[in-house]
């Protein structure tokens, strides 16, 4: 190779490397329900009220792995075949778009371990994997039965805040997560994250202190169980009234007509005060001096959707904050309209087929830049 072929290679290189970064700057969310059995239909709802609101606001299925213990929707006691309701009002959590990709069995403590370090059975598809990277935030959300430093699997194995620290730990050494955000919700939840006093930038939302029990919201007669517990329920509810971030033509002397993706949107700090101000049995722990920042200037969505906002938030406002009702309407007519559907957990080729799209924009990307870098 000449010495100017290589001057014409390094900047080449550099471009490269910069592209590279851009397509993997995502979110990414992890969400977990690990109690099996009718009487916890409860956490079932808690974890697809969840990912219904991060799917909403712009976190596609790709970049969620989805982990049910339990099939409430389809239990042969379900009084509302194929459906998941917090509420008797409320539209089905477990529409027939849901990606579920672990379920009963299959959903333990050795899986959740898997998936947060990337220590996977050779075979195992791209779906049920966290591809996360250095530049990605990373939502782990976990609902369940727990105690002091531990969360209950199927009522029969544990998780331990020690094994939750060592995921974590091989997390941050492996270049898994940018930042990282637990958000749990089981009797004296906060416990969970104990152990994780050495592991750099992570913040922890818990429903409930050490010594407290986390209370379901509402009971059914008719259905025989508890709808949904109090604070996943509310943090929902909150989400739902998000929202997502719209482009916009920024019209300026010094980008005319470029498009560019703008949010702001409510902080997490917002957030909390928010599912605050509900009545609650339980108190919200949280947990941000390893962040490195305040969760006043963390923006919700850069953990539960999809943020192109900056550091300083000081870009346009791309947010609509409506009073939710006629979106939330909206919303519920789409979600219940996909509720006369079997009910069956239907996984569909859409995480194969955006991952190709993606690697077909990659490459074509990638030939513009060589055309234009080498001509």
């Amino acid at each position: 190779m000449t010495h100017c072929a290589k001057q014409r290679l390094v900047p080449l290189i550099v471009l490269l490397l910069a592209f590279s970064a851009q397509v993997h700057a995502k979110s990414w969310a992890v969400i977990a329900s690990s109690s099996r059995f009718w009487l916890n239909y409860r956490h079932t709802a808690n974890a697809l009220g969840v990912y219904n609101s991060i799917k909403r606001l712009g976190i596609p299925d790709s970049r969620i792995v989805l982990m049910l213990a339990d099939c409430s929707a389809c239990d042969p006691r379900n009084p509302f075949p194929g459906q998941v309701l917090p509420s008797r009002s409320s539209a089905n959590l477990h529409s027939s778009s849901a990606e579920i990709d672990y379920k009963d069995r299959d959903v333990s403590v050795e899986s959740v371990m898997q998936v947060l370090t990337g220590h996977h059975p050779p075979g195992t598809p791209a779906s049920r994997r966290l591809d996360s990277n250095s530049n990605s935030t990373v939502l782990l959300y976990l609902t369940g039965h727990g105690g002091d430093g531990f969360l209950k699997f199927h009522d029969q194995t544990e998780l331990l805040a020690t094994d939750l620290a060592a995921a974590i730990k091989s997390m941050h050494s492996a270049g898994r997560y940018k930042e990282l955000l637990l958000v749990l919700d089981t009797c004296q939840a906060a416990t969970l994250y104990s152990e994780l006093d050495s592991v750099p930038n992570w913040a922890g939302i818990a429903s409930s202190k050490l010594g407290q029990s986390s209370y379901a919201l509402r009971s059914d007669p008719g259905v025989g169980a508890h709808l949904v517990d109090e604070f996943s329920h509310y943090l929902a509810n909150y989400l739902d009234k998000i929202t997502p971030p719209v482009d916009k033509t920024l019209l300026t002397n010094k980008n005319k007509g470029r498009q560019s993706k703008t949010s702001v949107g409510p902080s997490i700090e917002q957030m909390l005060s928010s599912v605050r101000m509900n009545r609650m049995s339980s108190e919200i722990a949280v947990e941000s001096s390893k962040l490195g920042r305040s969760l006043s200037d963390v923006k919700v969505l850069e953990f539960f959707g999809e943020y192109s906002g900056n550091s300083r938030g000081d870009c346009e406002d791309g947010w609509v904050k409506s009073g939710s009702i006629e979106n939330l309407d909206r919303e519920r007519a789409v979600r219940n309209r996909d509720s006369k559907s079997s009910g069956r957990d239907l996984v569909t080729p859409s995480k194969q087929v955006e991952s190709e799209d993606a690697r077909s924009d990659y490459t074509a990307s990638l030939h513009d830049m060589l055309l234009q870098a080498w001509p």
